[in-house]
């Protein structure tokens, strides 16, 4: 919410704002997914989901600590090993030389089957690079 704030979108004494704020203080996970959908339903309505995304996560490549960690995935996906993450950074972009998958392209990345043995799409999230692709709530991945 601060970003919202901070940048003019939402007043911080706004009723919803509020509200966010106060089921922050609640450590009911029940309170603190009513604050994450106060805060999801104002980016959306300012339209500036891509923009906080990319505000946190831009520069998340140059403050890596331990990059044998990446040069681990690099091999690994050298050797053919299939690398997903709904992560909203560009990590294994950048490191595996990849070209970003979108929600436009989900058709082609293929099926996963679970433990049940039914099959089910995988749900690829990249909004930074991508601002007109969606993410979809836990409730809407399971029509997929």
């Amino acid at each position: 919410m601060e970003y919202l704030v901070d940048n003019g979108y939402v007043d911080a004494s706004a009723r919803r704002t509020r509200q966010s704020y106060e089921a922050l203080e609640d450590p009911d996970p029940d309170s603190l997914l009513d604050a994450a959908n106060i805060m999801a339903a104002q980016m959306n309505q300012h339209r500036q989901f891509p923009t906080w995304l990319e505000s946190v996560f831009g520069g998340l490549y140059q403050k890596i600590r331990h990059p044998s960690l990446l040069e681990v995935l690099r091999a690994l996906h050298q050797k053919g090993v299939t690398l997903l993450t709904t992560n909203y950074d560009d990590l294994l972009e950048k490191i595996c030389d990849l070209r970003r998958i979108t929600i436009h392209i989900l058709d082609t990345v293929g099926t996963i089957v679970d433990e049940d043995g039914l099959s089910s799409k995988p749900v690829v999230n990249r909004l930074v690079s991508q601002p007109f692709t969606r993410v979809c709530a836990a409730s809407a991945v399971s029509h997929l």
